[in-house]
């Protein structure tokens, strides 16, 4: 699912841009997929080694992409690597917590690492286990934001969204987290 979120960047940008699993978007100066047929690659490579030089990139977009690498501690030091001291990061990975993940978790219990098999999810993170990841690559983070990415109308259920929406926390009803990640001063 390599660059299939909708463009979560908000922010204008100054000097050159990364968008890493780009897929079809075509956001960012530079723009990496390890898939070569991926349309809106213009550099085919891997996460892992990024054939960049280093602090030579002020702002990084990473959608749905890092919990489907072999060692995502491995890709973010690469993403601190060329980003510059005064750039940022922009990544977004599932929600570990969305009510129906939860559900389908307590109904399914021995097939939960099954599930993430079928859709090439190789690990998954809480928030603190995600920021606890950042912090071991020295990268701190920023900003959180919880995003409901795909069309809701379209799944079972989807008309407990009105009425949960209301009720439940943001942690607990959206699929997906945005965090935005800087260089850690300390480090």
């Amino acid at each position: 699912m390599l660059g299939a979120a909708k463009n979560l960047s908000t922010k204008k940008n100054s000097g050159k841009t990364l968008n890493i699993g780009c897929g079809s978007d075509i956001w960012g100066d530079i723009r990496i997929d390890i898939n070569p047929s991926a349309p809106g690659a213009n550099i085919i490579s891997d996460a892992h080694h990024l054939p960049l030089k280093d602090r030579s990139i002020k702002q990084i977009k990473c959608q749905e992409v890092l919990e489907h690498v072999e060692s995502p501690i491995r890709v973010l030091r690469e993403m601190k690597r060329v980003l510059a001291d005064d750039g940022y990061i922009e990544l977004s990975i599932p929600n570990l917590y969305e009510w129906r993940r939860i559900l389908w978790n307590i109904r399914h219990p021995t097939k939960i690492r099954d599930v993430h098999k079928t859709i090439d999810h190789k690990q998954g993170w809480d928030g603190i286990e995600f920021q606890t990841l950042c912090n071991q690559v020295g990268l701190k983070v920023k900003d959180v934001q919880y995003l409901s990415l795909g069309n809701r109308r379209t799944r079972k259920l989807w008309f407990l969204d009105c009425l949960l929406k209301l009720i439940l926390p943001p942690l607990l009803f959206h699929t997906h987290v945005k965090y935005t990640l800087v260089k850690d001063e300390k480090t």
